[in-house]
């Protein structure tokens, strides 16, 4: 017997000891046994900024920087009340790819409102 198919063996008995346990009701086992299975996933589909993110970009290159997420989420937003959400994720979202290249934020501005 090869090392997968041994295994994909302990992984059915584990299973199956879960479905027992879910049988008698125990939820965590339940769950645990839904996580192994690989079911649905949980939470929200991503949701792919790339463009978005290259237009505040752009905006920031051309001196609009401290407005740039904003002026951008206003584009995207199919509703007003999305527009303060999707500038927060926005902003998040370019704080951490700029940390994760190497950029830092100018102090100056960050966090002021005019």
């Amino acid at each position: 017997m090869t090392a997968a198919a041994r295994a994909d063996r302990r992984l059915a008995d584990v299973l199956a000891a879960l479905d027992v346990l879910a049988d008698a009701g125990d939820n965590k086992a339940r769950h645990a046994a839904a996580v192994l299975r690989g079911g649905r996933s949980s939470g929200r589909p991503p949701i792919d900024d790339s463009a978005a993110l290259a237009r505040v970009d752009e905006l920031t290159a051309a001196g609009r920087g401290r407005e740039a997420c904003g002026i951008v989420a206003a584009s995207l937003a199919t509703d007003p009340d999305e527009v303060a959400s999707i500038a927060q994720r926005l902003r998040k979202r370019q704080r951490k790819r700029n940390a994760r290249n190497g950029f830092s934020a100018s102090p100056s501005g960050v966090g002021v409102s005019s």
